[in-house]
């Protein structure tokens, strides 16, 4: 089978998940993403739900395709525990899935951001990304209506997303409150995560690719938002930060 990986790739956690587990691992991450159509890729043990996701669109030439990045995932095939599980998407592009405790971080970026980004949190463990991984799960056919229901039905299974790092962001929805409650909580850990990055990252000189990750880095906590894409390419960055729900967008000179 053919292996693939989008950049954008996000990885996440769901506690208290015992029965429904596909439904609600979609569910997330619609809510993740800002789209209903979404493949993902899940394991699951002991409640807990890990998983992998993408936006549709971006499997769109690949739709029968797997993700080695699927052995950061407790309980999938390779999974060697704690750790950094890293995998070079491109030349000098990599993802990186950070299994930490009862979390998932997930970031892409060139290889010197990756590593750069393993240090700040404090990442001593790499593994590489080796084995066939997992297939991506596509949605079912569905009516709209019915799609409705389930996303909405969804939101009721204890969602707890863990941190995603650079690469995620939860939408607060005016119509489901549990939900606003809970991304006003995912805000609040990415805004202390955005300090300390801040606070890690020296003002000496950079490549430009780093000094901009701090330009980013510091607009998000300035504004008090959270700072959840960053990509480096021919020279440019571009990132966005995710501020009480808006997406403002930012990038280099």
């Amino acid at each position: 089978m053919e292996l693939f990986t989008p950049r954008s790739v996000i990885a996440g956690r769901l506690s208290g998940v015992s029965y429904g587990v596909a439904s609600a691992v979609r569910t997330a991450a619609q809510t993740v993403l800002g789209t209903d159509s979404v493949a993902v890729i899940y394991t699951h043990e002991k409640g807990v739900a890990w998983y992998l996701a993408i936006p549709l669109n971006d499997l769109s030439s690949h739709l029968q395709s797997a993700c080695p990045l699927a052995c950061a995932l407790p309980a999938a095939p390779g999974h060697k525990g704690e750790g950094a599980y890293v995998l070079e998407l491109a030349t000098d592009l990599q993802a990186v899935v950070i299994k930490k405790a009862d979390s998932l971080i997930s970031f892409v970026g060139p290889a010197t951001m990756v590593q750069r980004f393993l240090t700040l949190e404090g990442v001593t463990a790499t593994h590489t990304c080796q084995e066939p991984g997992l297939t991506w799960l596509l949605p079912p056919p569905q009516p709209a209506a019915r799609q409705k229901r389930i996303f909405a039905a969804g939101t009721y299974l204890g969602l707890a997303v863990a941190t995603l790092g650079c690469s995620a962001w939860l939408w607060a929805s005016l119509e489901v409150q549990e939900l606003s409650r809970q991304a006003a909580d995912y805000q609040a850990i990415q805004r202390a995560s955005t300090k300390s990055v801040v606070q890690a990252i020296p003002a000496s000189s950079y490549p430009p690719a780093l000094a901009n990750l701090q330009i980013a880095v510091e607009q998000a906590a300035r504004e008090g938002g959270a700072l959840v894409q960053f990509e480096h390419q021919g020279g440019h960055s571009s990132w966005s930060v995710n501020i009480d729900g808006r997406i403002v967008f930012g990038a280099s000179k």
